[in-house]
């Protein structure tokens, strides 16, 4: 749903990128899928990655779920590192919401300019971004390296850096505080994404559920 919502003097449409345009979850698990198979392999700890998974949903931090898992299995745990060193650096396929490339190739043959604002660091996310073939679209990404939502100045960087007065961006993202209510205090016009239909309380905001309705919206 979205309230008062007017397109007229809209001249960008700026996204978060886990969970707006990217799978976050799908991203994380595969890396970890791809982990668990290099310790199999090289450790022939064969039960590692069921003893992983009966660990990962504690919402732990990554030492003490591989340190926990190691445990449970009785293996050393003088691997956690090298272990912890392989996932940061595991490379896997993007996940992209389904109607992201369709959204963003319309924005695009509608001369909107179009932007990325997310608190994932340079070194990762540029990489991410690159794999899923969306620079063709973007005008400009920001980054989390020394900045991150909800701080209002990532949004007014993305407008300058636009050439635009920021009431003529849109900022679409997944989170209520981060994304809608950041934007919206740095005088964004806030979009919230809510693919999963978490924030059903949330009336009173522009919402969405889908990305493909920002084509009829605009």
């Amino acid at each position: 749903m979205l309230v008062n919502f007017k397109t007229k003097n809209i001249k960008a449409v700026v996204f978060d990128y886990d969970n707006t345009l990217a799978d976050e979850s799908y991203w994380i698990k595969n890396r970890w899928k791809k982990t668990n198979q290099f310790v199999e392999n090289k450790y022939n700890f064969f039960n590692y990655s069921q003893a992983f998974w009966e660990n990962y949903y504690c919402n732990d931090n990554i030492f003490n779920i591989v340190n926990k898992t190691l445990n449970d299995i009785d293996a050393n745990i003088s691997v956690v590192d090298d272990i912890v060193n392989f996932y940061k650096k595991a490379i896997v396929n993007e996940k992209l919401f389904k109607g992201s490339i369709g959204c963003l190739n319309y924005l695009k043959k509608n001369n909107y300019l179009i932007g990325i604002i997310t608190n994932g660091k340079k070194h990762t996310h540029e990489d991410r971004i690159k794999k899923a073939k969306l620079f063709k679209y973007i005008d400009v990404v920001l980054y989390g390296d020394e900045k991150q939502k909800p701080s209002i100045d990532l949004f007014i960087e993305c407008a300058n850096k636009l050439n635009i007065e920021i009431h003529n961006m849109v900022y679409i993202g997944d989170d209520y505080n981060n994304d809608y209510l950041a934007s919206e205090r740095a005088g964004c016009i806030p979009i919230l994404f809510d693919n999963k239909k978490m924030n059903t309380s949330k009336n009173h905001c522009n919402k969405i559920n889908s990305l493909k309705l920002l084509i009829k919206i605009f």
